[in-house]
């Protein structure tokens, strides 16, 4: 287990000699050692303040405490959740935490038959998982991954539900080769697009929305292959049936003001994040949407004088300008 917020013997040790070579500071006579009681009262304070702070002994409580959770106990597993927040997002008490069974716990209320308790336990996925190879290696040894993906195929699934289960997909999938590849062979690109699609349909934004953030966030962490598994179109037939003011437009529009140009680049200096891809190498449907995309999104923000639009549109007509003698929007039909 993680020795995190454990402090070392000689600290206290040191502290302890401090402690006993204090003086009142009153009449500058020389420093008496402490009595033995009042050592014994600061080694037992001390003791007992290692005790409380360690981590791993509250995790053992709180997966005590999810074990006996049954049925639609709703509140005991918020108040549980909540409790757990602040240590798992340290990634090695979330290391412990799967290590100490707690991870067999959450997979288990996520498929109870209550929406309310499963949403509470899929909120702890992202903060286990999220940058963390060790937890999602952990997560790939169960069947937590499938699961999501089929859980968002649920006819009756609340829209709260659905926005935290693709929160926690992304979280496993994000920044983990393995991960996606296994993601991507589940059909998992495919499947957030009907959830995306039927979100639409049925006017449920927020899980549209999510769809999209999720989606250019995996395009970011797979970086130099987003172009192969075909992330861009699905990006692309996603954000143009969203309004231009939605939050899943702005996002994927500052994504292709970051990483679209207007020539080849050397990608080798640059992290997965900062990635480069060349317009010019875009297949011809990918190109017309990009356009369709990018005119719309300009014209929202030139309307409503959003700030930066007039650097965002130079840029991007450069971008464009470069291979317009040669692509003519007109020709390629619209998908």
């Amino acid at each position: 287990m993680s020795k995190q917020n454990i402090v070392s013997p000689q600290c206290w040790t040191k502290l302890l000699c401090l402690a006993q070579s204090a003086s009142d500071g009153n009449d500058g006579q020389s420093n008496q050692l402490m009595s033995k009681q009042n050592q014994k009262f600061v080694e037992n304070a001390m003791a007992e303040s290692m005790h409380s702070a360690d981590p791993v002994r509250h995790m053992v409580k709180h997966i005590e405490q999810l074990k006996l959770i049954r049925n639609n106990d709703v509140d005991s597993v918020a108040e549980i959740a909540d409790n757990l927040e602040e240590l798992i997002c340290d990634i090695d008490c979330a290391a412990d935490f799967c290590k100490l069974g707690g991870l067999v716990e959450v997979i288990r209320l996520l498929k109870s038959d209550c929406d309310p308790v499963r949403c509470e336990a899929a909120r702890l996925i992202p903060l286990l998982a999220q940058n963390n190879p060790y937890v999602q290696n952990v997560m790939l040894e169960t069947d937590l991954l499938l699961y999501l993906l089929n859980a968002l195929e649920e006819i009756n699934a609340s829209e709260d539900l659905l926005v935290k289960f693709l929160s926690a997909l992304s979280s496993i999938v994000r920044g983990h080769e393995k991960a996606f590849s296994q993601f991507y062979h589940l059909k998992g690109l495919v499947r957030i697009e009907c959830v995306f699609q039927k979100a639409v349909d049925t006017h449920h934004l927020r899980v549209a929305n999510k769809a999209v953030l999720i989606t250019t966030n995996i395009a970011i962490s797979v970086a130099p292959d987003v172009r192969q598994y075909n992330i861009l179109s699905v990006l692309f037939r996603m954000t143009l049936q969203l309004s231009s003011d939605s939050e899943g437009c702005s996002y994927f529009l500052d994504y292709l003001m970051n990483n679209i140009v207007d020539r080849d680049v050397n990608n080798s200096n640059f992290t997965s994040d900062e990635f480069r891809i060349n317009f010019g190498k875009l297949d011809n449907h990918s190109k017309q949407h990009f356009c369709d995309f990018l005119k719309r999104q300009l014209e929202y923000e030139e309307r409503f004088q959003q700030k930066g639009c007039l650097e965002r549109f130079i840029k991007m007509n450069m971008v464009l300008d470069e291979y317009s003698r040669d692509f003519k929007l007109e020709e390629v039909s619209k998908t």
